[in-house]
C-alpha cells in the first residue's frame, strides 16, 4: 500500500502559519463522490415514493431529499438534521392521491447536544386491512464546516389481512458535502443490505434505494438543486427543484420530477418559533397528493 500526504504551509498576512489539508481533503472527498455518483448511475438499480411519510419540503415536492438542511431531513437524509442547533418537535400529515386509506401521518423531535444531534420518530400509513408504522432514531454530526454524516435506525411493523403483524429493522445513512459556499452535494442511502420480510410462507425484500443531489445557490436564500433517486430493477427518477424567499419569512418551492413527470409547489411560513410546510404534486394518471407540516422550537 503506498500513501501519499502533500501538506502545503504558507504564511497568512499576520505571519501565523495554516495547512491546505482540511481545504485539499474536501475537494478530494468531493471529487470521490462525484466519480460514486456518475458510477451509481450506471447501476441498473429506480424510485417510486418508498418512504412511509413524504414530508411537505422534501417527498412531497418530488426532490431526492439527498440534500434536505432542516428538520425535516429525519426522514430522508439524516446527515441533513446536523444544521438543527434547536430543540425542536414536529407533526405532518401527508394525504396520496387524496384518497384516506394511503394516508400517512408522522411526528418526530431534534434534539442537539455536545456530540451532535439526536432526533427521534414515529410515522404510519395505511388502513386498516394493510398499514406500516415506523419507529426511527438517527444521529447526525457535522465533522467540519464542509462535511455532515448521518445514521438512522429504524424498526418497521407491517401488518396485512392475510399475514398478521410482522417487524423488520433498517439502517440509513447519508453524507453531505460543501466544496465551496455556494455548491453542495449529498447521498444517502436507504436498506443497503436489502433487508427481507419473513411471512407465514414466503419472504419479501423491502425497498433498498439511494439518492443524490447538487445543490447550487446563486445568490442568497435561492436554491437550485438537482436529484436522482434509483430502486432496484426500476428506472432511475430525475428531479429538479428551485427554493426561493419571497419575503423575510415565506418561501416558495417548485419541483419536476421524471418516471413519470410529475410537478410539484409548495411553501413554508416562519412566524416566530413556529414553521409551517405545505406542498401538493400532480401525478399525470393517479392526480394530487398533498402534506403539510408544522415545526416548533421549544428551545433556541
Amino acid at each position: 500500500m503506498l500513501a501519499l500526504k502533500i501538506k502545503c504551509q504558507f504564511r497568512h498576512e499576520n505571519g501565523n502559519s495554516f495547512s491546505l489539508m482540511l481545504h485539499s481533503s474536501r475537494f478530494i472527498i468531493s471529487f470521490l463522490f462525484c466519480f460514486f455518483f456518475f458510477s451509481f448511475l450506471s447501476l441498473s438499480v429506480v424510485f417510486c415514493q418508498v418512504q412511509v411519510f413524504n414530508s411537505p419540503v422534501d417527498g412531497i415536492m418530488v426532490r431526492s431529499g439527498a440534500m434536505s438542511r432542516d428538520a425535516w431531513a429525519f426522514f430522508t437524509n439524516p446527515a441533513g438534521t446536523a444544521l438543527n442547533p434547536v430543540l425542536a418537535a414536529g407533526a405532518g400529515y401527508e394525504s396520496t392521491f387524496h384518497l384516506s386509506d394511503l394516508s400517512s401521518r408522522a411526528a418526530f423531535a431534534v434534539f442537539p447536544n455536545r456530540y451532535g444531534v439526536v432526533s427521534g420518530g414515529f410515522s404510519q400509513y395505511g388502513f386498516s386491512s394493510f398499514n406500516l408504522q415506523q419507529y426511527s432514531v438517527a444521529f447526525a454530526r457535522e465533522m467540519a464546516p464542509w462535511l455532515r454524516l448521518g445514521i438512522k435506525g429504524t424498526r418497521m411493523v407491517r401488518y396485512q389481512q392475510s399475514y398478521g403483524s410482522h417487524g423488520i429493522f433498517l439502517m440509513d445513512a447519508g453524507l453531505q458535502i460543501m466544496p465551496s459556499s455556494q455548491f453542495a452535494i449529498g447521498f444517502f442511502t436507504a436498506n443497503p443490505s436489502r433487508q427481507k420480510w419473513d411471512l407465514d410462507n414466503h419472504s419479501e425484500y423491502h425497498v433498498s434505494y439511494s439518492a443524490a443531489s447538487i445543490l447550487y445557490e446563486p445568490s442568497s436564500g435561492l436554491f437550485l438543486e438537482l436529484g436522482l433517486i434509483k430502486e432496484m430493477e426500476e428506472d432511475a427518477v430525475v428531479s429538479f427543484s428551485v427554493e426561493a424567499p419571497v419575503h423575510q419569512q415565506v418561501n416558495l418551492r417548485g419541483g419536476v420530477s421524471s418516471a413519470p413527470l410529475r410537478m410539484a409547489f409548495g411553501a413554508g411560513l416562519e412566524w416566530e418559533m413556529i414553521r409551517f410546510d405545505a406542498g401538493i404534486n400532480h401525478h399525470p394518471t393517479l392526480g394530487f397528493s398533498s402534506a403539510f407540516g408544522i415545526v416548533y422550537v421549544i428551545k433556541r
